[in-house]
């Protein structure tokens, strides 16, 4: 089985998000192009967005969709082989514990949407979706 997740974040989050998609061994930085990240394990799908922006009626300049303090969000999907990321993370994390790998567990929501009980959601109108 496999499961997709609709990735948001800050832009300021992203290098942290990368590091921790490594960490997991979901993605490899390639090493020609760095900042550009592929799949590392069979059966996942990484698909980046980036940023969205908000439909405009009366400015010329659209405005990228972010938080309440105006920082545009990052947008990403990614397919995994399995049936929890969360428990997947959760089993890595106890093999092989780091700082920031627990501190990303505890901030799931800084990543990723999630409904107000925490757990993750499919957004309304996903920009992209896999086939």
């Amino acid at each position: 089985m496999s499961n997709d997740y609709f990735i948001r974040c800050v832009e300021s989050k992203v290098p942290s998000l990368m590091s921790l998609a490594v960490q997991l061994g979901l993605l490899k930085e390639s090493s020609e192009t760095p900042g550009q990240y592929y799949e590392a394990l069979q059966g996942v799908a990484w698909c980046p967005i980036g940023r969205l922006y908000q439909p405009v009626v009366d400015q010329e300049i659209p405005v990228p969709i972010g938080n309440a303090s105006g920082e545009a969000y990052f947008h990403a999907n990614i397919r995994v082989p399995f049936d929890s990321l969360l428990e997947y993370a959760q089993s890595v994390y106890a093999e092989n514990p780091s700082d920031e790998l627990g501190a990303g567990l505890v901030a799931m929501g800084d990543y990723f949407l999630l409904t107000p009980e925490g757990e993750q959601h499919r957004p309304i109108v996903p920009a992209v979706v896999f086939a």
